[in-house]
């Protein structure tokens, strides 16, 4: 049991260095954005995509939603394509 747990924790830490690792990762993807779009649901599945293709779904805005909403946020290259996205918790004011 005590070596199920140490290689528990081992396994723990290195997904922790791992996902800080990829935070360059994000920076790299967010310096290719050239314009922000909002939505108040998602607006791109990737599961969906036709042909290396990622079809958009609904209407995006170039207006951030009021603050007490949830939204999302849209970065996207020259090409229209989504480079970053994230999310807006309005009642745990958490992004």
């Amino acid at each position: 049991m005590k070596e199920k747990l140490k290689i528990a924790k081992e396994q723990l830490i290195n997904k922790w260095i791992k996902a800080f690792d990829e935070i360059g990762e994000f920076n790299f993807a967010e310096s290719k954005t050239v314009k922000i779009k909002y939505a108040i649901t998602s607006r791109f599945d990737l599961h969906d995509d036709k042909n290396g293709r990622i079809k958009q779904s609904g209407k995006l805005w170039d207006k951030k939603p009021d603050d007490k909403m949830d939204y999302h946020e849209y970065g996207l290259d020259h090409n229209g394509f989504p480079t970053v996205t994230k999310f807006r918790h309005s009642w745990n004011k958490i992004d």
